[in-house]
This record gives C-alpha cells, structure tokens and sequence, in this order.
C-alpha cells in the first residue's frame, strides 16, 4: 500500500492561503517543498514558534474523505515502538544489568504469587 500524503491547511498571519499536499501547496504558492515541510513544523502544537507567521496543520477532515481507514495522531505510541525503543536500548546493556532486571522481574513474579495466595486465602 502506497504511503498517504498528508493534507494541509496553510496559513498566513492566520489567513488560510491553500489546502493540499505538501507538494499541491508548493506549486499554488510558488515556494518549495522545504519551505512547506517548515510550515508544518511550526504549526505542529508542540513546536517553540508558536508566533510563526506561516503555519501549515493538518486538514483531518479532507484525510478522512480521501482515506476514511486513516487515525489521527494514531500509532506513533503504539506498543511495538515501545518494544522496539526497548529492544534498542538492552542492547547496550551490560551482562549485570541484564542479571539484575531478570531479578526483578523474577522478584516481581514471586510478590504476585503472594498476594495471589493471600487473596485465595
């Protein structure tokens, strides 16, 4: 399956000035890819510039009507990049380490039987 352009919404001192994909909106506005792709990090909620003059966010609703299977701020915290962030980081783990989270979890292991059998008793 093909990878879904986004579509955005630019804005210009908060006026709208377009709608399309990063590449519709370089071509409407005579700009380049570059400078869209930095519109769209500084309309990003989290981004430091939050008085940028040309901001470009998402238009959820014209991504839902052209791929009505697509989620919204989905799956960038699913649990397999936890696991693959994890993976990445016992990787440089020493031998010890790895001994000691074994213990841990093998401790953590042994209290939940304890209060298992404190519970059924």
């Amino acid at each position: 399956m093909a990878k879904k352009e986004k579509i955005y919404d630019a804005y210009f001192n908060g006026i709208k000035i377009g709608t399309g994909t990063k590449k519709e909106l370089s071509e409407m506005l005579h700009v380049s890819t570059h400078s869209v792709t930095g519109w769209v990090k500084n309309g990003m909620a989290d981004s430091p510039k939050k008085n940028a003059v040309k901001i470009a966010i998402v238009n959820e609703k014209a991504m839902l009507e052209k791929y009505p299977d697509w989620v919204p701020y989905g799956g960038s915290k699913s649990k397999n990049s936890d696991e693959i962030i994890d993976r990445d980081r016992r990787m440089h783990e020493s031998k010890e380490e790895r001994r000691l989270r074994r213990n841990i979890r093998a401790q953590m292991a042994i209290e939940a039987l304890r209060d298992e059998r404190n519970v059924l008793n």
